[in-house]
């Protein structure tokens, strides 16, 4: 049996499994929507040569667009409860963290920020309350407290593509989709974006320092949860690296450079280097 799907895709690793989907037999791409601008025109040049209608947004779904699944992979935009009764077998999302615990925005940085020793992906039932549907696959890695949020986004990239295959291979078998309950009230808190804006307070100690910036380190690209800075001549400067050191300080702040500064915390000395954006 040929199963017709509806996708709705956001960052690099969205792009990816719709690329990988185009090549499984015995499915249909019906249509995609791209919710991340700067990757329309690959999404765009996909789907013509495949033959797949592209959707600007999601505003233009209706009920001639029907089919059996939807899945939505790392996209930020939100599906009405209207358009999720579209789809004769349901709407699936992929959400880049582990469920129940780290549901809503920018939850791989709430991992890293909470030191936790494991990140995931969950693909769970699309309902009207956001990332609160039943928990279908769940896939978890380890990591430890120097990972930043660029590293566990290659990883969570391996777990997205091992769950979408055994996903697609479970429908093309007809086996039953297994659901668990995802219990909400077992959410943890965590900052949705980076406290205090950023601005670094020079009483944390390393640990929280670390955290902070490994939770916004996203190397060129921009990070949704935001970076650390520190005002010198009432400018900001945005810390793109750090390096332990020996060097004692009396001040808080000590320019070396014109982009690398010594920073004291409370309890060690750090070298900086930075930019102005």
């Amino acid at each position: 049996m040929k199963y017709s799907f509806a996708l709705v895709i956001g960052e690099a690793i969205g792009l990816r499994c719709f690329k990988r989907m185009c090549n499984i037999k015995n499915i249909k791409i019906k249509f995609v929507i791209s919710s991340d601008k700067k990757y329309d025109s690959a999404v765009k040049n996909i789907c013509k040569r495949y033959k797949i209608k592209f959707l600007k947004k999601k505003n233009s779904l209706n009920k001639s667009l029907s089919c059996d699944y939807l899945i939505s992979i790392f996209s930020n935009l939100i599906i009405k409860e209207k358009y999720l009764k579209m789809f004769k077998f349901g709407c699936f999302n992929f959400h880049p963290a582990i469920l129940p615990f780290y549901p809503g925005i920018n939850p791989i940085s709430g991992m890293i920020f909470n030191g936790e020793k494991n990140i995931g992906v969950t693909l769970h039932k699309m309902t009207k309350k956001i990332d609160g549907g039943n928990i279908i696959l769940l896939k978890k890695t380890s990591i430890t407290d120097d990972y930043n949020l660029i590293q566990c986004m290659k990883k969570i990239e391996k777990l997205t593509l091992k769950i979408l295959n055994k996903f697609i291979l479970t429908i093309k078998n007809n086996k039953k989709l297994k659901e668990q309950l995802n219990d909400y009230k077992k959410k943890k808190k965590f900052p949705k974006t980076i406290p205090n804006n950023g601005k670094i307070n020079y009483k944390w100690n390393l640990t929280y320092f670390k955290r902070n910036f490994n939770a916004g380190y996203a190397g060129p690209y921009k990070s949704t949860w935001g970076k650390i800075y520190f005002l010198y001549s009432k400018k900001k400067k945005f810390i793109n690296n750090f390096y332990l050191t020996e060097k004692t300080l009396k001040k808080k702040l000590q320019k070396s450079s014109e982009n690398v500064f010594y920073i004291k915390l409370k309890n060690k000395v750090i070298k900086v280097e930075t930019s102005d954006n």
